[in-house]
C-alpha cells in the first residue's frame, strides 16, 4: 500500500498543471541561457581582438624604449631578456589578429595552428618569471636587502606585464598551459565557450545558485498545504497507511519530481550542445580548489622553479572536467533532499500554500541576499546556502556532503515527529 500510494503522489505530482508550467519555464530559461552563450562566444572574438590591437598599440613604445637602452643599472642579459620577449610578443599579436580576422579561430571545430600559439605564451610567461627572478636578485643585492623584499609590480617591466601578472599568478598560468601542450588539449580562450561539457561547468558554477532552491520550493512547497487548500486531509487520513509512511511518501516523491525536473532539462540542453558544437575535451583543466603555488626561494634560480611544473601533473588547484561535474552531480542531489526536507516540513505546519511558498522563499531570499553581501559565516552553516556549488567543492572539498545529509535527515525525522503528534482538524 505504502509504494502504491507513493506511485498515486508521483502520478498528481507529475502531472499537475503547476509542475508542467515550470518544468517549461525551466526548459525556455535554459534554451535562453545557451542562445546566451553562443551569442556572447562569438561576440568574445570580437572583444578579444579590440583587446590584442589595443595591447599592440602599448607594446609599440616598450619595443622602442627597450631597443634604445639597457635596463638601467643591470647585466645586459636582463636588457636581452625582456628584448626577445617584447619582439616575440608582438609577433604573435600580429598573427592572432591576422588569424581573428581570416577565420574565425575561437569557434569550436575551426582549423588554426593553436600549438604555436601555446608554445609561444609559455614561452612568454617563462620569459617574464625569468626575467623577475634575474632582476630581483640583482635590485636586492643593489639594495641590500632580502630578494623576497622585492615586489614583482616594481620591476622594470612594462606597464601592462606590472598591473597583469604577479608571481604567483604567472607560475599558475604556465603549469596550466604547460599541462595542456602535454596533454595535448586545445586552449579555450572564450568564457562562453558553447560545447556541451563546458556548457555545464558554467551552468553548475553560476546556473544552480539561484535556479536549484527556487525549484525546490515552487514545485514541493505545497505538498502538503494543498491538502488544507482542497479540504482534502480527511480522504488523506483514511488512507490505511500510518502518517509516518503518508509523510515519507510525499517526501519522496517530491524529491523526485525536483529531482526530475532539474536533471532532465539539463540532460536535453547537454544534448543538444553536443549535437552543434561537440562534447568537448575530456580532460581539460578547471579550477577546483583555491591555492597558492609554491613560489621561488630567495636565491633559487629561474631554472629550478620551472622545473618543479611538471606538464604530466594536473595543475594544483584544477582537476579535469568530467571530474567536476561527477563530484557536482551527488552534491546537487543532496541538496535537493535537504530543501525538499525542508520544504516539505514547512508545508505541513502552514495553514495554506501561498502561506508556504511565501515562507519558503523569504527563506531562499535572505539566504540568497546573506551570499551576495559576504554573510560568510552564516553561509557556512546554513544549508540553503549550499546552492553555492562551486563555491562548496572550492572550499570546502567533501565536507558538504555529510553536512547536507545529516540536515535532510534532522529535519526530516522532525517533521515525521511533528506530522505524527500533529492536531488535524478535517
Amino acid at each position: 500500500m505504502f509504494w502504491r500510494y507513493i506511485k498515486f503522489e508521483l502520478k498528481y505530482q507529475f502531472t499537475a498543471k503547476k509542475s508542467l508550467i515550470i518544468a517549461a519555464i525551466l526548459m525556455l530559461g535554459l534554451i535562453a541561457y545557451f542562445v546566451f552563450n553562443i551569442t556572447m562566444h562569438q561576440e568574445a572574438e570580437n572583444v578579444r581582438r579590440e583587446a590584442l590591437l589595443e595591447e599592440q598599440v602599448l607594446l609599440g613604445p616598450d619595443l622602442i624604449f627597450y631597443h634604445q637602452r639597457p635596463v638601467p643599472g643591470f647585466d645586459p642579459e636582463i636588457s636581452d631578456i625582456l628584448r626577445d620577449m617584447l619582439e616575440a610578443d608582438n609577433m604573435h599579436l600580429s598573427r592572432q589578429i591576422s588569424l581573428i580576422n581570416w577565420g574565425r579561430p575561437m569557434m569550436p571545430g575551426a582549423d588554426y595552428p593553436w600549438q604555436s600559439d601555446l608554445i609561444h605564451v609559455i614561452n612568454r610567461n617563462e620569459a617574464i618569471l625569468s626575467y623577475f627572478y634575474i632582476w630581483r636578485q640583482a635590485r636586492a643585492a643593489e639594495l641590500g636587502i632580502d630578494p623576497l623584499e622585492v615586489n614583482f609590480t616594481d620591476a622594470t617591466l612594462p606597464t601592462q606585464y606590472r598591473l597583469n601578472h604577479t608571481e604567483a599568478s604567472l607560475m599558475t598560468t604556465i603549469a596550466f598551459h604547460r599541462y595542456l601542450q602535454n596533454a595535448g588539449l586545445r586552449p579555450i580562450h572564450s568564457e562562453y565557450d558553447p560545447q556541451a561539457l563546458q556548457l555545464m561547468y558554467r551552468l553548475i558554477a553560476g546556473f544552480t545558485l539561484f535556479v536549484l532552491p527556487i525549484l525546490v520550493v515552487f514545485l514541493a512547497a505545497d505538498v502538503f498545504s494543498r491538502e488544507n487548500d482542497n479540504a482534502s486531509y480527511k480522504f488523506l487520513l483514511l488512507q490505511p497507511l500510518s502518517r509516518i509512511k503518508i509523510y515519507l511518501a510525499k517526501y519522496l516523491s517530491s524529491f523526485v519530481l525536483c529531482l526530475a525536473a532539474f536533471i532532465v532539462p539539463v540532460l536535453i540542453l547537454f544534448v543538444i550542445s553536443w549535437i552543434i558544437f561537440g562534447m568537448g575535451q575530456l580532460g581539460y583543466p578547471v579550477e577546483f580548489a583555491i591555492t597558492q603555488p609554491q613560489l621561488a626561494a630567495a636565491y633559487e634560480s629561474p631554472a629550478a622553479v620551472l622545473a618543479r611544473l611538471n606538464p604530466a601533473e594536473m595543475p594544483q588547484g584544477f582537476v579535469a572536467i568530467e571530474g567536476y561535474l561527477l563530484r557536482a552531480l551527488p552534491l546537487i542531489g543532496l541538496y535537493i533532499a535537504f530543501m525538499v526536507s525542508l520544504t516539505t516540513f514547512i508545508s505541513m505546519v502552514a495553514k495554506d500554500s501561498i502561506f508556504a511558498i511565501a515562507a519558503s522563499m523569504g527563506l531562499v531570499m535572505a539566504t540568497l541576499a546573506g551570499i551576495e553581501y559576504g554573510q560568510g559565516v552564516i553561509a557556512a552553516i546554513n544549508p540553503i546556502a549550499f546552492a553555492d556549488i562551486n563555491g562548496l567543492m572550492r572550499e570546502y572539498s567533501g565536507v558538504p556532503l555529510a553536512y547536507l545529509a545529516l540536515s535532510a535527515l534532522i529535519v526530516t525525522i522532525i517533521g515525521l515527529i511533528w506530522f505524527r503528534r500533529k492536531d488535524i482538524i478535517c
